[in-house]
Parts: C-alpha cells; structure tokens; sequence
C-alpha cells in the first residue's frame, strides 16, 4: 500500500507537497537510499537559523516543528477555537516516515537521522544560550 491509498483508506486528504529546496536539504544529511520523503519541510532548513513560529494564542509548541496551519478548522459550541493553538501534526505522515526510513538508521547514535541531526542544533544552542 503507498502512501496515497493509506491517506485514502483513512478518508483523508492526500497530501500533494513538493519536497522543498528539490529534495535537498540545507543542513542535515541523508543516509544512501533516504530521499527525505515523508519528513516535515522544517527538517529541511537550516537549523543553525531557525526560529520557530507561535500558535495562535502566542505559545510555541513541539519545538515550532509543526506549522499551525489546517484544512478546516474546527470549534467548539462555543465558538472558540483552542485547537487551533496545536500544530497541526500528521501522524500518517510520521508514520509513513518511520516505516520508511527506520532501517536505514538503524543502530548507532540518536542524530543519525536528519530528525535526529536538527533536533542535536537546536538542543546545542539552546543549552549554549542557557536558556
């Protein structure tokens, strides 16, 4: 089963996003075969210069990995919308990720993989801040 037919079998909408910079990302390394599919645009940029961005109500969740931006926002009877402040997380996505990439990782440190590499940065000079 590909991708499209696990989004489709789930009533979900396809995504159709093009891998940013052509698949080549500006910071992280590829393991031979990982052509970065399935993984966040963020992971692509340079983490050395990213600034994550805040939700709706100002806060600043999942490290800013996730953008806040969905399809169709949903509120509640009340009219308020604080899911909205969550970013808006593809799990399938995630998990195609995962299914396709665990192997080439596999054994070794932790920052292997290009998750891995961007989170080490952003950890780095965020203890070198002392923040």
């Amino acid at each position: 089963m590909n991708a499209a037919q696990m989004y489709e079998s789930m009533g979900l909408k396809v995504p159709n996003k093009p891998l940013p910079y052509g698949g080549r990302p500006k910071y992280v390394k590829f393991a031979p075969g990982d052509k970065g599919e399935h993984l966040p645009a963020v992971f692509f940029e340079d983490p050395r210069n990213f600034r994550p961005e805040p939700g709706p109500l100002g806060e600043i969740h999942a490290w800013g990995l996730y953008p806040y931006v969905y399809d169709e926002p949903e509120c509640d009877n009340e009219g308020r919308s604080d899911d909205l402040n969550w970013p808006a997380f593809d799990g399938v996505q995630a998990m195609m990720r995962q299914m396709n990439s665990q192997m080439l990782y596999f054994g070794g440190s932790e920052d292997r993989s290009p998750e891995g590499q961007f989170m080490k940065v952003l950890l780095d000079r965020r203890s070198s801040t002392g923040q």
